[in-house]
């Protein structure tokens, strides 16, 4: 029992020592899951579509104070799913087909939602409604397709709808040049043919079913004949005339100028 502390007085007096209290540490959870997969596609009296998801315990409390864990049924959880009724015959669609030209519509002012601006010269260029279709068929469930009157008119999905078509765009040239001019107004001696030539450019290719290009897009002709024949000019030579003496004022003095023969000239 307890007595008083001077009867304790020659005795050793405890120390206190260092200890360490536990820090309160909460139970540690990870997300949750994503939710899985429908297991039915409808629901019905014998069958009901559910999903789940989960999540786990990362670490558990320790130290007084910390968050419990949650039991293991508060680590699951499970909503419904697919709760539309069950039907035995359903419509089902195919894939839209390709957009046809429909001559019977216009679509005026969808020019610059498609055609991307404005034509050559400035014109709008006409773009048209088209059309797609798709098949419907009535289906029964695990069967196979059945007769259209089994499933609800009223539901049937619509198999054609309008759509835009692609601008045609045509092909576009430029107009012929001149004719290149011909290289001579005469007729030489070779006898060779000359030509002259014209030619025109692509400016647009055509798109979309547009007008193709031309084929030809250089054109080549004969030049016209001459009527007269190039003048050719060359030297013509005739015989030598008789020799002459050198006339007496250029030998007068000379020796010999009394002479009636020597140096002479020749002229043709």
């Amino acid at each position: 029992g307890y007595v008083d502390r001077q009867l304790c007085r020659d005795a050793i007096l405890p120390m206190p020592f260092l200890c360490e209290v536990a820090c309160p540490k909460d139970c540690v959870l990870s997300p949750w899951t994503s939710w899985t997969s429908c297991s039915h596609t409808c629901s019905g009296k014998n069958t009901e579509g559910r999903q789940t998801r989960a999540r786990s315990i990362l670490a558990y409390n320790a130290g007084e104070g910390g968050l419990q864990c949650p039991n293991s049924s508060a680590l699951q959880e499970g909503r419904s799913c697919n709760e539309h009724p069950c039907t035995v015959y359903h419509w089902q669609t195919g894939a839209w087909g390709q957009c046809i030209e429909d001559s019977s519509s216009v679509a005026p002012g969808n020019a610059s939602l498609i055609g991307g601006g404005a034509g050559v010269g400035g014109a709008e260029p006409s773009c048209s409604v088209g059309m797609q279709t798709r098949k419907v068929i009535c289906v029964r469930v695990n069967v196979g397709q059945v007769p259209p009157k089994k499933c609800p008119e009223s539901l049937r999905p619509e198999t054609v709808r309008p759509c835009l078509l692609p601008c045609k765009r045509d092909c576009v040239v430029t107009p012929y040049s001149d004719w290149s001019p011909c290289p001579a107004t005469c007729q030489t001696g070779l006898k060779l043919k000359r030509k002259q030539s014209r030619k025109r450019i692509i400016i647009q290719l055509p798109a979309n079913g547009g007008l193709d290009c031309p084929e030809v897009l250089t054109q080549e002709r004969d030049c016209e004949a001459p009527s007269s024949t190039c003048p050719g000019y060359r030297w013509k030579t005739h015989k030598w005339r008789r020799c002459q003496l050198v006339p007496w004022s250029v030998r007068q003095d000379t020796p010999g100028a009394q002479e009636i023969c020597g140096p002479g000239l020749q002229a043709r």
